[in-house]
């Protein structure tokens, strides 16, 4: 039950349904999913550790507010190093089937923003970047990223609600593969850097002007 409720309210707060700053009290979620508060303090818990909730004594339990400096300064970074070591190391050692695989994804993702169908376009986002970190085989590499993995969710949600249009999503995914195909290292680290801390940034900028 815990796992389910960590489940739904991750996902409320990816998607902006519970914004940052809204506090979560324990005996309003209990009624809410109709269980005993123990199992809602572990949710909680949980969340906190996923970086999406914060709890301050006295006071409760709160959605945590990313503010634009900390994406910028530590969470894209933190996401890029990742991200690189993974898809390189992918390449190397899964080569077709990371093609393989993120060319499927890139082919659903565009039938997805051919119909402005913006949630999926998400979730093949997340599942795009997912798949190069799992298929470097490093333990290591994949609990970082699963670390950070919720933020990202929505870091992505927050972007990608704001462009013109999710093509632009899939534009930048097809963009990564066709670098993974050129196996040139450079370009690979070119293009990574431009979908992860550059596009980004300019958003937050373009949000704070």
């Amino acid at each position: 039950m815990r796992e389910a409720i960590v489940a739904t309210l991750r996902e409320d707060i990816v998607t902006g349904s519970l914004t940052a700053g809204t506090q979560l009290k324990q005996d309003d979620l209990a009624a809410r999913f109709g269980v005993s508060p123990a199992p809602i303090r572990e949710a909680l818990r949980q969340l906190e550790n996923e970086g999406l909730v914060e709890h301050f004594p006295n006071r409760g339990v709160f959605v945590t507010d990313i503010s634009a400096e900390d994406i910028v300064n530590l969470l894209l970074p933190v996401r890029l190093a990742i991200e690189t070591f993974g898809v390189k190391k992918s390449a190397a050692t899964r080569r077709e089937q990371l093609l393989s695989e993120l060319d499927d994804i890139v082919s659903r993702m565009r039938d997805a923003a051919a119909i402005d169908d913006l949630r999926t376009v998400n979730e093949l986002d997340v599942q795009f970047h997912q798949t190069m970190v799992h298929l470097s085989g490093s333990e290591q590499a994949i609990r970082l990223w699963h670390s950070v993995h919720s933020r990202i969710r929505a870091q992505i949600y927050r972007m990608s609600t704001r462009l013109e249009s999710p093509t632009v999503v899939v534009d930048d995914h097809q963009a990564i593969l066709d670098a993974i195909r050129s196996e040139d290292p450079g370009t690979i680290e070119e293009v990574m850097h431009e979908h992860i801390i550059e596009h980004p940034t300019e958003q937050l900028r373009g949000q704070s002007d």
